[in-house]
């Protein structure tokens, strides 16, 4: 998904270009908030952080425009 966001001029700052090990040791809220706090919008593939309140609470803090997407929503066009 980075490098097609990319390719359409978009400016992708992925995790593991932020944080060792590609974020591994890193805790979601952490990574979050590390993004929301320079006006980042987070794009994850783990629908599951919308659910759990450590990981959205920073998201419902600094209001940015948000959204999940599973990876059934990346069909092929039609």
């Amino acid at each position: 998904m980075a490098e097609g966001l990319r390719a359409n001029g978009w400016t992708v700052h992925r995790i593991g270009d932020v944080f060792p090990d590609d974020g591994q040791d890193i805790p979601d809220e952490e990574w979050i908030t590390h993004g929301l706090d320079r006006s980042w919008v987070p794009l994850s593939k783990d629908g599951r952080i919308k659910t759990r309140d450590l990981e959205i609470r920073p998201a419902w803090n600094a209001r940015p425009c948000c959204s999940t997407w599973t990876t059934s929503s990346f069909g092929a066009p039609r």
